[in-house]
């Protein structure tokens, strides 16, 4: 019931506030630069692929991402022909 509501709300709270905690942090995992871009990791996971998004491999060859990277991505964000916005 009602209890159950607010023990998940107060759950998800943390969570966002982690998540938000992040992104402070020097270096983003993708699921922060996921956050951080407002994209889904399987698009910042292709956008990787793709060569669009500057990143660094730490030791452990896990992909990080600065936020200067984050920050250029945005800067450079490509828009279709089509678009109304450019």
């Amino acid at each position: 019931g009602c209890e159950d509501w607010v023990k998940d709300s107060i759950s998800q709270i943390k969570t966002d506030i982690q998540t938000l905690k992040g992104l402070n942090a020097p270096f983003y995992k993708v699921k922060g630069a996921s956050v951080y871009l407002g994209l889904s990791e399987r698009r910042v996971y292709s956008l990787i692929s793709d060569g669009d998004i500057a990143y660094y491999k730490n030791k452990q060859g896990k992909i990080r991402f600065s936020r200067k990277q984050l920050e250029d991505y945005e800067t450079y964000k490509e828009f279709p022909v089509n678009a109304k916005n450019n």
